[in-house]
């Protein structure tokens, strides 16, 4: 991997120069100052940002976030539409070190969502890392010196990095409040707002277990569901349209009893066929009949695909579009790919967006990625790719987990990859699973290349950092027990 010598002087002091006649670092083991490294974050919406606050913290990583929009926020700066709001809990979806006590709704708007990003972009001081109003256009891995070349388009030549990060979050949107008391003991009692996020969060993770198929979980979460919608659908044709016969959480749930209202309106009709073909006077469904329209509206959603917003190749110039296309999207752990060496993604392939409590996923998943550029930094490593056949294996254990789980069910969804019907959305298991399991690095799953012919260059000249800051050299001793004698 090829290091710029540039000034980094972001962390701490500038970095000294790397050696370039000894066999062996003359610095100290795992001395991270001797290494600068460049790492580019594609967008800004609450993943980028909390891989922003997480790469921050490394001494000597220049960290440049290229972001299309105007403003930090992503899906939240985008979707301002009257009534647009977020199905989860307002007070669980936010940082669990940065949080906002006065939310003036339960499901609060996206326009508030989107003003509690950007104050904690301000809070952490992003902005001076993030260049907006630029689009990513393609990044090609070069194996000769071990960086990734990545085109951006706005009046930005071709800027070379060690590392990519990718942001990639979708959400759906719902609405519904806290009262001035609520708020006001949120602000004067933090103990009291911690149990009562606690609880909200503790109810969401204990949701998980209605997502295994034939649990008793699953039989009460479905029986409250079809009662609930039975009571707010009066007409019987109507409920054997609309409540579905498939497990519950099968599809994303949208919590919205406005909506059950409007489509009982006179002027509503549920039409349940297919669509064949959009002609000049309307739809036509599958059972041939034509059914003429003045206004036809799309509301097909957001992008939930896996596939990056734009080109990505890897080694031996394969690009992302060529793996995926066979069986469809796959990674590892939902965060690294096969092929695209230091190159890894934040809600990527089977990542728990429907597990549990997503945002400390989110912020786990960040946690994971520095470790890896951390690494990457001071074992002096060119390129770090998880293992093709590891992948593999992972996958196929993603699978078989899925047919236990509801997200295997009848129903169609976008959870399923439309070719292969496998399930590439979903994590296999609950957040709390997807945590711990990433909590701790399994290096061996990678295919590590080094910068030096000596993997173990990295130790450096024989003493620890300690002993060259001249730290305290009995720190083993720390936990030691005193035991006075009478």
């Amino acid at each position: 991997m090829t290091i710029s010598q540039s000034n980094n002087e972001s962390n701490g002091t500038q970095p000294p120069k790397l050696p370039t006649t000894q066999g062996y670092g003359q610095y100290p083991l795992h001395d991270r100052s001797q290494r600068p490294l460049k790492v580019i974050v594609v967008g800004a919406g609450p993943s980028g940002i909390a891989a922003l606050i997480e790469l921050k913290k490394l001494p000597h990583v220049e960290i440049l976030c290229f972001e299309k929009n105007a403003d930090v926020g992503g899906t939240w700066l985008e979707t301002r539409y009257p009534g647009a709001a977020c199905d989860v809990a307002s007070h669980a979806y936010q940082y669990s070190f940065d949080y906002k006590t006065d939310w003036s709704r339960h499901f609060s708007p996206a326009e508030e969502i989107g003003e509690y990003f950007i104050s904690v972009a301000k809070k952490h001081d992003l902005y001076n890392r993030i260049t907006f109003n630029s689009r990513v256009i393609g990044a090609e891995w070069d194996d000769d010196t071990g960086l990734w070349r990545v085109q951006v388009a706005r009046d930005i030549s071709s800027p070379e990095s060690d590392a990519i990060v990718e942001d990639h979050l979708a959400h759906v949107f719902i609405n519904a409040g806290d009262t001035a008391a609520d708020i006001e003991r949120f602000n004067n009692n933090p103990e009291y707002y911690k149990a009562f996020r606690k609880q909200i969060e503790q109810q969401m993770n204990e949701n998980f277990a209605a997502s295994i198929k034939n649990s008793e979980a699953q039989e009460k979460g479905r029986q409250w569901a079809e009662k609930m919608m039975s009571s707010a659908i009066a007409s019987p044709e109507l409920r054997e349209k609309l409540i579905p016969s498939w497990e519950l959480g099968c599809r994303r749930l949208t919590p919205s009893l406005p909506y059950l209202k409007a489509i009982q309106e006179p002027n509503v009709n549920i039409i349940r066929t297919g669509i064949r073909r959009i002609t000049e006077k309307g739809i036509e469904t599958d059972d041939g009949e034509v059914h003429e329209v003045d206004t036809l509206i799309c509301a097909t959603g957001f992008n939930t695909s896996f596939s990056s917003r734009f080109n990505i190749v890897g080694r031996n110039g394969v690009s992302l579009r060529t793996m995926w296309k066979a069986k469809g999207p796959e990674a590892y752990l939902g965060m690294a790919i096969a092929g695209l060496p230091n190159y890894f993604t934040l809600l990527g392939p089977n990542c728990p967006i429907a597990n549990g409590s997503l945002i400390p996923c989110i912020e786990s998943s960040a946690r994971y990625i520095a470790q890896a550029i951390q690494k990457i930094q001071t074992d002096q490593i060119r390129s770090l790719d998880v293992k093709q056949p590891i992948q593999d294996a992972f996958n196929d254990y993603v699978q078989e987990v899925h047919k236990d789980l509801v997200w295997t069910g009848s129903c169609q969804s976008w959870y399923k990859d439309r070719k292969s019907g496998r399930v590439v959305a979903v994590w296999p298991g609950s957040s709390i699973h997807f945590m711990e399991m990433i909590a701790s690095p399994r290096w061996e799953d990678f295919d590590i290349k080094y910068i030096n012919s000596n993997p173990f260059s990295f130790m450096g000249n024989g003493i620890s950092q300690r002993e060259a800051k001249g730290e305290d050299l009995t720190y083993y001793l720390d936990d030691m027990v005193s035991e006075v004698k009478a």
